[in-house]
């Protein structure tokens, strides 16, 4: 029995052991795997911390201008595939145990992330129109050219380009240049730079004799150096005016003014009106560069609700319902008139216009033939906003649902209760559709699908417009106000407010980087983004309803039945004149005398750095001269 009571007592002990270490085994595999867990996860926010701070430090320099640049410490975990991490278009990203973060500027980045893991510098610096990522061993004078010119003439310009390396740097400069009536030659092509040493390289442009309007191109510096390499990217643009002609025996002296000014400065200068005949000339006037491009002909119907522009044509909306459509030369092309309600918003595809009506309806319209498609109504409540994406048309109504169709079998697929008021504007991108209500609110739903994502509340008035770009959502209110929306997390960013009267529509072009807002009886407003720095305000002499932007036009609709288009580049280029002072006219200039006329240019106080021009008509029909402004704004 007690041999036995012992056999017994060693089975339940060794038992008892393996239980144990099964439940040691268990609870050590479960500890680890949770310690393993958070090892990962923690690696995984690093990697996504580092790289948000890389695309911040970006939008940082962007933003201060060309030439900026900012050093940032990252962290960069074992784990991270460098082979499969980098930079695309304006995201950074890497991956690690099989996962992909990335973070996205509001930038276009060029560069490489750290090829090395651990703590890391990583260096952002600006160019014109991207941001470089890494270390960047030369600097330039300039980061792009802007050059103004007359037919038939040569103009030189010069690009320093400064080694700020400890090695020897070799350099070769290329272009991409493809214009036929303006020539960019340049020396010399290849050299070698010392350390902190400094050289010259020549731009010498040339124009054809019936040459006018703008080039494009790039300059292409390649620079590498021990373990470095870089490629700068100067964007170079010329234009190229009619030659400058002097009619009679009017002179102003000197007919050519440079200003250098910080934003807010004022310059003052006194010019020569000099009569060289010998008889009396009279009603001298001063009469600054028209702005607008054209007035489109045959503009009629009442007051134009809606412009909207594509490849392809250019159209109104009518009061009276008619749909106008111009040419892309702006030359009339025809009218359309299938509806009983006032044309409130146009949107359009590559094969089909949309037209939405006061009374409910959208027309659709071929584009081959412009005949009508198909009416588009589920409801009797008046449409004041459409829009369109890859898949759907959305339409904001009076009676505050969103509804949508499906753009391909123009079959209705669903509405949405969004909001208690109107819905009064619409925009959209492939994550969200926006809507503008007459309460104040913008209400964000996810695209496709329509589910509610959030509101955006301010105090304040209805919403009358909406626009996006790639940086911000932006809201224009009945107060006069535009609410600017960082598009990243919906945060309010600025909010514009230049004593508009009411701001009816808004217009972005992310092609040309401005805002056009049309505010009612205040005019019309030219805003550059993303630094929202107003580049240009003027009264324009009747009541602003809508406005459009399409690539480097604007499009304005007034109540008067009129469209105007504007190219914002001609703008800015001949912006100048607008900002001197002591324009009066002068009665008269006796023969064979001067007049003598002080002249001052102030810069506004929130204009961004750039060159701006001008000219100024001196004199009468029979006798005139111009005088030509530049302002470096720096």
């Amino acid at each position: 029995m007690p041999s036995n009571a012992k056999a017994q007592s060693s089975v339940e002990f060794l038992v008892i052991l393996a239980v144990g270490l099964l439940l040691a085994g268990v609870v050590g595999y479960f500890v680890f795997s949770q310690k393993s867990d958070v090892s990962v996860r923690s690696e995984i926010d690093s990697a996504q911390l580092s790289l948000n701070d890389i695309a911040k430090a970006a939008d940082d320099v962007f933003v201060q201008g060309p030439g900026s640049k900012k050093r940032i410490q990252v962290f960069i975990p074992e784990s991270v595939e460098l082979s499969s991490s980098g930079i695309l278009e304006k995201t950074v990203f890497a991956k690690l145990y099989d996962n992909t973060v990335s973070s996205s500027s509001k930038v276009v980045l060029k560069g490489a992330l750290p090829s090395q893991k651990g703590k890391q510098f990583v260096f952002a610096n600006a160019r014109a129109d991207y941001v470089w990522i890494g270390e960047s061993k030369v600097s330039l004078s300039d980061y792009s050219f802007f050059v103004t010119m007359l037919q038939n003439a040569s103009l030189s310009e010069s690009l320093e380009i400064s080694s700020e390396s400890l090695d020897v740097l070799s350099v070769n400069v290329s272009a991409d240049w493809n214009s036929v009536n303006a020539f960019l030659e340049f020396e010399p092509l290849s050299f070698s730079l010392n350390p902190s040493e400094s050289k010259a390289i020549s731009l010498d442009f040339t124009s054809k004799p019936l040459a006018l309007g703008q080039e494009t191109g790039r300059l292409r510096i390649e620079v590498s150096g021990s373990n470095y390499s870089e490629e700068l990217s100067l964007p170079v643009m010329v234009e190229v005016r009619a030659s400058k002609t002097s009619v009679g025996s009017l002179r102003i002296i000197p007919s050519v003014w440079s200003v250098n000014a910080k934003p807010g400065d004022k310059a003052s200068k006194v010019f020569k009106v000099c009569n060289q005949s010998s008889s009396a000339l009279e009603s001298i006037e001063f009469s600054p560069s028209e702005l607008f491009s054209k007035q489109l002909p045959r503009s009629e119907g009442g007051i134009v609700w809606a412009v909207f522009a594509d490849s392809d044509f250019v159209y109104a909306g009518m009061q009276d319902g008619s749909l106008l459509v111009w040419m892309p030369d702006l030359t009339f092309f025809k009218k359309l008139s299938e509806s009983s309600g006032a044309i409130r918003s146009i949107a359009s595809d590559s094969e089909n216009v949309f037209a939405a009506s006061s009374d409910g309806k959208i027309l659709v319209f071929s584009k081959a033939n412009f005949s009508l498609v198909k009416e588009l109504q589920e409801s009797q409540s008046q449409i004041l906003s459409i829009t369109v994406d890859s898949s759907f048309i959305y339409a904001a109504s009076a009676d505050g649902f969103l509804r949508a169709w499906n753009k391909g079998s123009l079959e209705f697929e669903s509405q949405t209760a969004v909001s208690q008021e109107s819905l009064a504007s619409l925009a959209a991108n492939s994550q969200f559709v926006f809507a503008g209500s007459l309460d104040g609110n913008v209400f964000v739903l996810e695209n496709p699908g329509l589910s509610f994502r959030q509101v955006l509340s301010q105090p304040g008035s209805p919403v009358n417009s909406l626009a996006l770009d790639s940086y911000f959502l932006y809201a224009g209110t009945q107060d006069g106000k535009v609410l600017v929306y960082d598009l990243e997390d919906f945060s309010l960013h600025s909010i514009i407010s230049e004593s508009f009267s009411s701001v009816k529509q808004l217009a972005s072009s992310p092609e040309s980087n401005f805002l056009a807002i049309a505010a009612a009886d205040s005019g019309l407003f030219f805003y550059s983004n993303p630094e929202l720095f107003q580049t240009f305000s003027s009264s324009a002499g009747t009541f602003m309803q809508s406005v459009f932007s399409f690539e480097d036009l604007a499009f304005f609709g007034t109540d008067d039945s009129s469209v105007y288009a504007v190219r914002y580049s001609e703008l800015v280029s001949k912006l100048a004149a607008y900002w001197l002072e002591g324009l009066q006219g002068i009665d008269s200039v006796s023969g064979g005398s001067c007049v003598d006329r002080e002249i001052s240019l102030t810069i506004p106080p929130l204009i961004s750095e750039s060159t701006f021009f001008g000219e100024v008509k001196v004199g009468n029909e029979e006798n005139f001269d111009v005088l030509q402004l530049k302002a470096m704004v720096e």
